[in-house]
């Protein structure tokens, strides 16, 4: 298996990925269109970072990362903007959380590295790949000289916070969120 750097003709099976194994997400929710827009935008913007997890030509996996997400909530409302507002008026329960999200702790704190999703799939799991990506996803963000990562995972996800935990993150808080408990847990760089 090998990680690397994801391409525009990954993004369909990213999309199928997250559609089917990250059930929880508020951009779960949301169309394959959309996701397969919001993929596009992460992949061109120079703070954002994808590795995808790829054993003979299948993506069995992926890792995001962003740099800055402050400047992230800015490029996903300048580009996907209407997309957005289509989710919401053909989904108008998640109205509210779209409005809430602003309210995330790391769009304030800028200059905070985080990751935004780990996902595999299940025959790619228990295999020690996850902790290949996070190690790959941690060299990236030392190599632009951040000082820390963090990730937000909802405390009910017992197997994502043991991962975390197993692989050096440390839980440095707890927040409600969207009318969830979650918890942050951060990687200091050496």
């Amino acid at each position: 298996m090998i990680i690397r750097f994801v391409n525009e003709s990954d993004i369909n099976k990213i999309v199928k990925i997250h559609k089917v194994y990250l059930k929880k997400g508020l951009f779960s929710k949301f169309s394959e269109r959309f996701l397969r827009s919001f993929y596009k935008v992460m992949l061109h913007d120079k703070g954002t970072i994808t590795y995808v997890l790829e054993d003979n030509n299948e993506i069995l996996g992926f890792i995001t990362g962003s740099l800055n997400m402050s400047n992230l909530k800015v490029k996903i409302v300048q580009n996907l903007w209407f997309l957005l507002g289509i989710e919401v008026f053909v989904q108008p329960q998640v109205f509210i959380k779209v409005l809430k999200v602003n309210s995330y702790p790391s769009f304030k704190n800028i200059g905070q590295a985080e990751i935004l999703s780990v996902v595999l799939v299940p025959k790619a799991r228990g295999k020690g790949e996850g902790g290949k990506m996070i190690k790959q996803i941690i060299s990236f963000f030392k190599y632009k000289g951040c000082k820390s990562i963090i990730v937000s995972v909802r405390d009910n996800m017992q197997k994502a916070n043991k991962f975390y935990s197993k692989n050096g993150f440390k839980k440095v808080n707890q927040i409600n969120f969207l009318g969830e408990e979650v918890n942050i847990w951060q990687f200091k760089i050496n």
